[in-house]
């Protein structure tokens, strides 16, 4: 059986990896491209939209600090 502090380790565990990746994965997917000859743009579809709203910006950052916070506090809750 599972004690109170390990199932608040693997919550935490769970959503540091979910959310962590989740930011991370909106940061990288969107890839910008330059030529001499025009302005810079986005790929089309979903995260050009997140982008052009400033979304990726207000978001992707939170993410990924959400997730390495829950990661630290499932490494805080660790048995010593």
């Amino acid at each position: 059986m599972l004690t109170l502090k390990e199932k608040f380790k693997i919550a935490f565990l769970v959503v540091g990896i979910f959310v962590g990746i989740s930011g991370l994965g909106l940061v990288f997917s969107v890839h910008r491209t330059t030529s001499a000859s025009e302005d810079p743009h986005y790929e089309k579809g979903a995260y050009a939209n997140l982008t052009g709203s400033g979304a990726l910006d207000s978001y992707a950052p939170w993410m990924v600090l959400a997730g390495a916070v829950s990661m630290l506090a499932a490494y805080a809750l660790r048995e010593k």
